[in-house]
Protein backbone atom coordinates (compact mmCIF):
# COMPACT_ATOMS: atom_id res chain seq x y z
CA UNK A 1 0.00 0.00 0.00
CA UNK A 2 1.42 3.38 -0.84
CA UNK A 3 -0.48 6.74 0.12
CA UNK A 4 1.61 10.11 -1.04
CA UNK A 5 4.70 9.49 0.52
CA UNK A 6 3.65 6.70 2.73
CA UNK A 7 4.19 3.28 2.19
CA UNK A 8 3.28 -0.06 4.25
CA UNK A 9 4.07 -3.83 3.32
CA UNK A 10 3.13 -6.86 5.15
CA UNK A 11 3.66 -10.58 4.18
CA UNK A 12 2.69 -13.79 6.45
CA UNK A 13 4.13 -17.11 5.19
CA UNK A 14 3.90 -20.54 6.03
CA UNK A 15 6.43 -23.12 6.20
CA UNK A 16 5.73 -27.11 6.63
CA UNK A 17 8.78 -29.60 6.98
CA UNK A 18 10.33 -31.80 9.38
CA UNK A 19 11.87 -30.54 12.74
CA UNK A 20 14.75 -33.30 13.25
CA UNK A 21 15.31 -33.62 17.00
CA UNK A 22 18.38 -34.84 19.03
CA UNK A 23 19.31 -34.97 22.79
CA UNK A 24 22.87 -36.84 23.54
CA UNK A 25 23.29 -37.12 27.15
CA UNK A 26 26.20 -38.35 28.90
CA UNK A 27 27.78 -37.75 32.12
CA UNK A 28 30.36 -39.31 34.73
CA UNK A 29 31.09 -38.78 38.63
CA UNK A 30 34.14 -38.75 40.56
CA UNK A 31 34.67 -38.14 44.23
CA UNK A 32 37.44 -37.36 46.04
CA UNK A 33 38.15 -38.05 49.68
CA UNK A 34 41.27 -35.82 51.41
CA UNK A 35 42.43 -34.67 47.86
CA UNK A 36 42.65 -38.31 46.08
CA UNK A 37 40.34 -38.62 43.31
CA UNK A 38 38.29 -42.22 43.40
CA UNK A 39 37.63 -44.61 40.26
CA UNK A 40 35.11 -42.52 37.90
CA UNK A 41 31.95 -44.17 37.31
CA UNK A 42 30.37 -43.53 33.97
CA UNK A 43 27.13 -42.27 35.52
CA UNK A 44 25.93 -39.08 37.50
CA UNK A 45 23.60 -38.08 39.43
CA UNK A 46 21.09 -37.12 36.50
CA UNK A 47 22.90 -38.43 34.05
CA UNK A 48 22.37 -42.84 34.39
CA UNK A 49 21.72 -45.56 32.19
CA UNK A 50 18.23 -44.76 32.57
CA UNK A 51 18.77 -42.04 30.68
CA UNK A 52 22.09 -41.97 28.97
CA UNK A 53 22.53 -42.07 24.97
CA UNK A 54 21.44 -40.27 21.89
CA UNK A 55 17.82 -40.28 21.78
CA UNK A 56 16.41 -38.54 18.11
CA UNK A 57 12.78 -38.42 16.60
CA UNK A 58 11.83 -36.47 13.93
CA UNK A 59 8.53 -34.10 13.73
CA UNK A 60 6.28 -32.51 11.23
CA UNK A 61 5.44 -28.93 11.90
CA UNK A 62 4.02 -26.08 10.62
CA UNK A 63 6.04 -22.33 11.37
CA UNK A 64 4.41 -19.34 10.94
CA UNK A 65 6.00 -16.01 9.89
CA UNK A 66 4.58 -12.85 10.05
CA UNK A 67 6.06 -9.05 8.98
CA UNK A 68 5.03 -5.82 8.87
CA UNK A 69 7.18 -2.81 7.30
CA UNK A 70 6.41 1.09 7.10
CA UNK A 71 8.29 3.72 5.11
CA UNK A 72 8.57 6.99 4.05
CA UNK A 73 9.46 8.24 0.37
CA UNK A 74 11.45 10.98 0.59
CA UNK A 75 12.38 11.03 -3.23
CA UNK A 76 11.95 8.21 -6.25
CA UNK A 77 15.41 7.26 -5.11
CA UNK A 78 15.43 7.74 -1.20
CA UNK A 79 13.40 6.09 1.57
CA UNK A 80 13.21 5.26 5.12
CA UNK A 81 11.67 2.45 6.68
CA UNK A 82 11.13 0.35 9.55
CA UNK A 83 10.05 -3.18 10.23
CA UNK A 84 9.03 -6.08 12.33
CA UNK A 85 9.26 -9.86 11.76
CA UNK A 86 7.91 -12.75 14.18
CA UNK A 87 8.47 -16.37 13.52
CA UNK A 88 7.28 -18.66 15.99
CA UNK A 89 8.15 -22.85 16.37
CA UNK A 90 6.10 -24.55 17.75
CA UNK A 91 8.01 -27.74 18.95
CA UNK A 92 11.60 -27.60 19.94
CA UNK A 93 13.63 -29.54 22.25
CA UNK A 94 15.80 -27.19 24.10
CA UNK A 95 18.64 -29.07 26.51
CA UNK A 96 17.41 -27.31 29.87
CA UNK A 97 14.24 -29.63 29.32
CA UNK A 98 16.29 -32.98 28.69
CA UNK A 99 17.38 -34.02 31.88
CA UNK A 100 15.04 -34.96 34.57
CA UNK A 101 15.55 -32.13 37.27
CA UNK A 102 12.76 -33.88 39.61
CA UNK A 103 14.92 -35.76 41.04
CA UNK A 104 16.52 -34.95 44.61
CA UNK A 105 19.67 -36.66 46.59
CA UNK A 106 18.67 -40.10 48.00
CA UNK A 107 15.77 -40.65 45.15
CA UNK A 108 16.05 -44.60 44.75
CA UNK A 109 14.30 -44.11 41.08
CA UNK A 110 16.36 -43.77 38.62
CA UNK A 111 15.87 -40.26 35.69
CA UNK A 112 14.04 -41.10 33.03
CA UNK A 113 13.97 -39.66 29.57
CA UNK A 114 11.32 -38.15 27.64
CA UNK A 115 11.41 -35.50 24.70
CA UNK A 116 9.17 -32.13 26.27
CA UNK A 117 9.16 -29.54 23.52
CA UNK A 118 8.27 -26.11 24.04
CA UNK A 119 8.10 -22.92 21.77
CA UNK A 120 10.74 -20.99 19.85
CA UNK A 121 9.50 -17.18 19.12
CA UNK A 122 12.27 -15.14 16.95
CA UNK A 123 11.47 -11.31 16.23
CA UNK A 124 13.18 -8.98 14.59
CA UNK A 125 13.54 -4.83 14.36
CA UNK A 126 14.86 -3.58 11.27
CA UNK A 127 15.38 0.32 10.43
CA UNK A 128 17.11 1.67 6.96
CA UNK A 129 18.12 3.99 4.32
CA UNK A 130 17.10 2.81 1.07
CA UNK A 131 18.79 4.58 -1.99
CA UNK A 132 18.76 3.66 -5.17
CA UNK A 133 20.60 5.17 -8.30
Amino acid sequence: WEQDRWQLDGSAQLAIGGTRQKVEIDGSTQASVGGVAGTPLDEGFLAQASNIGTHRRTRTDLIPEFAVSAGYIFTPQLRLQAGYRLLFWPRVVRIGDAIDLTRSPGDPTPPDFSFRDSSYWAQGLNVGLDYRW
